[in-house]
């Protein structure tokens, strides 16, 4: 069973987030949810919300978070605290910065199966991976950036988890390739915050859930219920849908069936 993961009584935030609430950062609340919101400022986005929400490169997670801003509202920065126009204070003195444990040496033991979202351009993706992402990619794989409804579309969800896995298992030169071709598809197909996720996964770094059932299936652990809960709570579908790009990116990568 897996253990529960630590909380800090600290604020915690990502390198993605940190960057975008670091001194002299201005900005203002773009979207607002029952549990967080999201802060844009020159320098990036960043999701604040309780601890509750995980961790994750863009999330800021404040210990009893008791007060919302309003959306719109106005947001400075400075070296101790994040400022809103309402007189809300959020303290960043000592902030922790959360990044991923480092994935294990593949245990070769069969992947788990997890039923497929858009069968047809998820298998282009697969193919084009399996090449070594070179060349064009597929026009048939490339339907898949923001492709879905929701805050975060499960295309994006999907090639998110896919540059994940292959980060994870130091396949860097065909994770280069594929961020490369996504994020300029997704420049001009998907919503902002959805593109500031997307480039969080191009560097390796997405939601904790995510890395530990990594983890746990690069180790070969063949029972991942806690695991598989923890990613349903992240988003409508947002969870699964990274671990499915995930499994498609690790089924077809050469580092996993190298050396048999």
């Amino acid at each position: 069973m897996a253990r529960p993961v630590p909380r800090s009584s600290r604020v915690e935030w990502g390198f993605a987030a940190r960057r975008a609430l670091s001194l002299g950062r201005r900005g203002k609340v773009i979207a607002r949810f029952e549990r967080s919101f999201y802060v844009a400022t020159g320098g990036g986005l960043a999701c604040v919300g309780a601890p509750g929400v995980g961790r994750g490169p863009l999330n800021m997670l404040v210990p009893e978070l008791n007060a919302m801003p309003e959306l719109k509202e106005c947001v400075s920065c400075t070296k101790n605290e994040v400022r809103f126009a309402s007189g809300l204070t959020l303290p960043i003195q000592g902030a922790v910065l959360w990044r991923p444990v480092p994935a294990p040496a593949f245990g070769r033991e069969a992947l788990p199966s997890i039923k497929r979202i858009f069968p047809a351009e998820s298998e282009a993706l697969g193919c084009w991976i399996a090449k070594g992402a070179s060349g064009r990619g597929p026009a048939l794989a490339a339907r898949l950036v923001g492709m879905g409804s929701g805050l975060t579309p499960a295309g994006d969800d999907l090639i998110g988890g896919a540059l994940i896995a292959l980060r994870a298992v130091g396949n860097q030169r065909v994770a280069n390739r594929l961020a490369k071709w996504a994020l300029r598809l997704a420049r001009s197909r998907t919503n902002r915050i959805s593109f500031a996720h997307l480039s969080c996964a191009a560097s390796g770094q997405g939601h904790e859930a995510l890395h530990h059932a990594l983890n746990a299936i690069l180790s070969g652990r063949r029972h991942l219920r806690n695991e598989l809960q923890a990613l349903k709570r992240i988003g409508h579908s947002s969870g699964m849908d990274a671990l499915r790009g995930a499994l498609l990116a690790l089924n077809v990568t050469d580092r996993l069936h190298s050396n048999p």
